[in-house]
């Protein structure tokens, strides 16, 4: 019994440990993989994106390997910068190029958790539908 309460515990603590999520206008949005359609590569801009399904909802987004980004103050933009290379975006936003999606997501909680921007959240499409 003892084995089967630990298998369990260690099944658990795997599952909470792939939580995948980021924030929006400060609220948490809990994402599930897209099992339909895991990745696909934009012929636009040769980048490869993760689709996802909004947790709760219908909706599907794609995560590409950017962290758009707006610091609290210059402290907290040079403690970004030793640790990212950051290109300007436009004004105060600028862009971090993560290795892949998922790191992109890793990359702005990190931001948004430790307090350092104002927000920062990986870059989004939305599936969109014509009437």
């Amino acid at each position: 019994m003892k084995h089967f309460i630990l298998a369990i515990f260690c099944i658990y603590s795997l599952a909470q440990a792939d939580d995948i999520y980021f924030y929006n206008n400060g609220k948490k949005i809990k994402l599930k993989e897209n099992l339909k359609e895991l990745s696909l590569k934009s012929t636009e801009d040769n980048e490869t994106k993760e689709s996802f399904k909004i947790e709760g909802t219908k909706k599907s987004i794609n995560v590409g390997k950017k962290v758009m980004f707006k610091a609290k103050d210059k402290e907290a933009f040079n403690k970004i910068l030793k640790k990212y290379k950051a290109k300007k975006m436009y004004g105060d936003i600028y862009i971090i190029e993560a290795k892949n999606p998922r790191q992109a997501i890793k990359i702005s909680n990190e931001l948004y958790e430790n307090n350092l921007t104002s927000f920062a959240e990986p870059v989004l499409e939305k599936e969109v539908k014509w009437k």
